[in-house]
């Protein structure tokens, strides 16, 4: 190796060496190539140890002290840190491939979504099979909710459904009483990132506990269960009580008990309440001063604050034996809860709506509608911050001389659409405070069925006018800005032959279909097994033997669904 002097001198003639070749006709090119050139391992800066791209200063002072043999001359870079080198020529080639994968990538990227936004997005008017591994076994009343764009199916085989990945999640088990789906419960109620569910009792009583357990609690967020115990003294069950979910509670109030709660007696209206957290699995009273007059199947509205209670039975008979004598006659009027303050305050009675059964109570931005009913083709809207109420003008003469027994009101973008059980349709306009009739259509021939999508002004006909086929889908909506109905037939062509047999949801803009195949089921003698009459009595006539009756499906079965965009076209009115 030399001494220590000589050692430290081969640098410095490697400089001189470099600064003559700089100096150099060509020494731009010269300097250049001494500039890139692979140090030698001892002049490798703390940049080249730590294997980065890039040439450290330290490197770029340095240079390579041999520039005789088979590498002089030629530049080199690293590639994938020290001692991974490219001869310059070629890396000048790898800097425009790599520049070249980068953009186009970056192209692909903005002109090509992921493939599960694709997914997502889907084609409109063509049906998307869904995949069946994971899916459950449902009926047209399996209970469900969508919460954050997932669909969660519940009962005893729960799932978890994501439209956009088009894949079914096994819903947990954790925290649920064996046998839990075996009782009967209250819809779904939403409160937060918990779904409840209220024991119900085979007459109506609510809350109603079985095997000591009066609610379930599904936590959407950990997906798992909870139970709230039987709590007697602190929450006694009644019968038609108002349920409602708020942003942390489930408010229960009102209702009716009989004299002797189980064995009968004269019935008993009440006025008092309780509150549920689902997180705490724990109830608690509510406040009876102020509050509205006892009353069953209220109506209420959450406000965000606020509960606005309205109309009911009011009349001290039982609602579950009600007679045409006028046993169960409603009741108008309600209260405002406020939830912080856990305080009644008295609403106004000034142009209040008059007493009416099955009257629509449903919010709208800060006040609440209450419109319809039997006989009451009226309504008004109340203010409850300014404690006051509106009335709204007369319908159309349509819906005027309806009877309004069975109709369903719908709120959104500044307009409030009812449609009554005979497809007459009218959009009333809150800024201009007027009425528009929609025009009457043609609906599909052999209409038998018209289902409620839930709150969306969206119906589906299901067209069942073919013997011993699947009903035929058809979807409804009232164009509330033009005041017309639309259709959007269901393509025939990979439909889902599940359509009245399952679930069915309109999720944001799409509509979800699963449930069993359709099957045709016919029966026949099964003369191989027939049943004899047994011993014959005296006295008796002669029997033949009987022939049992057995069951035959045909079709495949099993579970299926599908995901379907639809497109509305408007339909012109029958010509007079």
């Amino acid at each position: 190796m030399g001494p220590p002097a000589v050692r430290r001198a081969r640098p410095v003639a490697r400089q001189r060496r470099i600064a003559r070749s700089s100096a150099a006709p060509g020494g731009a090119r010269a300097g250049a190539d001494a500039e890139l050139r692979e140090p030698s391992p001892h002049c490798r800066g703390p940049a080249d140890l730590a294997g980065r791209r890039g040439l450290s200063a330290g490197r770029r002072a340095c240079g390579r002290g041999d520039d005789s043999g088979p590498n002089a001359r030629r530049r080199y870079v690293h590639l994938l840190g020290p001692g991974r080198l490219l001869p310059g020529p070629l890396h000048a080639v790898l800097l425009e491939v790599r520049v070249a994968l980068t953009v186009g990538i970056a192209l692909a990227l903005v002109a090509r979504p992921d493939q599960s936004t694709a997914r997502c997005d889907g084609r409109a008017g063509a049906w998307i099979a869904m995949n069946a591994k994971g899916g459950p076994a449902v009926s047209n009343e399996t209970p469900l909710v969508t919460v954050g764009g997932r669909i969660f199916v519940f009962g005893a085989a729960g799932a978890i459904f994501d439209p956009c990945a088009n894949r079914w999640a096994a819903m947990s088990k954790a925290g649920l009483p064996d046998g839990a789906w075996s009782a009967r419960y209250f819809r779904p109620l939403i409160v937060g990132d918990r779904v409840v569910f209220l024991g119900v009792g085979n007459n109506g009583e609510v809350p109603f506990a079985a095997g000591g357990v009066t609610a379930l609690v599904y936590n959407v967020a950990r997906n798992r269960w909870s139970t709230v115990a039987d709590q007697p003294d602190a929450f006694a069950w009644r019968r038609g009580p108002l349920i409602v979910a708020t942003d942390r509670e489930v408010i229960v109030w009102g209702g009716v008990v009989e004299a002797n709660p189980g064995r009968g007696g004269a019935a008993r209206l009440l006025d008092d309440g309780a509150r549920l957290d689902p997180m705490k699995g724990t109830w608690r009273p509510m406040a009876r001063k102020d509050a509205p007059s006892g009353r069953s199947h209220a109506q209420a509205v959450w406000m965000g604050t606020r509960l606005v209670v309205w109309g009911g039975i009011g009349t001290r008979t039982n609602p579950y034996q009600c007679s045409m004598r006028g046993d169960c006659r409603p009741t108008a009027g309600g209260g405002v809860y406020d939830l912080a303050a856990d305080a009644w305050s008295a609403m106004s009675e000034a142009d209040a709506p008059s007493a009416r059964s099955g009257a629509a109570v449903k919010r709208v931005g800060d006040t609440v509608v209450v419109w319809g009913g039997v006989d009451r083709p009226n309504g008004a809207l109340y203010d409850p911050v300014a404690n006051s109420w509106r009335a709204l003008p007369p319908p159309p003469p349509a819906i005027e001389g309806s009877r309004l027994d069975d109709f369903s009101l719908t709120v959104g973008a500044g307009k409030i659409v009812v449609v009554t059980n005979r497809r007459q349709a009218a959009v009333y306009d809150l800024a201009g405070a007027r009425w528009t009739a929609v025009p009457d259509i043609q609906f599909p021939v052999g209409l038998k069925d018209l289902r409620d999508l839930g709150n969306v002004p969206l119906q589906l006909i299901i067209d069942r006018s073919t013997p011993n086929a699947p009903g035929v889908g058809t979807l409804a909506r009232v164009n509330a800005e033009a005041a017309r109905w639309e259709l959007a037939p269901l393509p025939a062509p990979s439909a889902p032959a599940s359509l009245e047999s399952g679930i069915v949801v309109w999720a944001d803009d799409r509509l979800l279909v699963w449930g069993p195949r359709y099957q045709q089921v016919h029966y026949e003698a099964d003369r191989a097994h027939p049943k004899d009459c047994g011993p014959r009595q005296p006295g008796q006539p002669i029997c033949d033997p009987a022939i049992p009756v057995r069951e035959v499906r045909i079709g495949r079965g099993g579970q299926e669904g599908g995901l379907l965009r639809p497109v509305f076209s408007a339909v012109a009115p029958p010509a007079r």
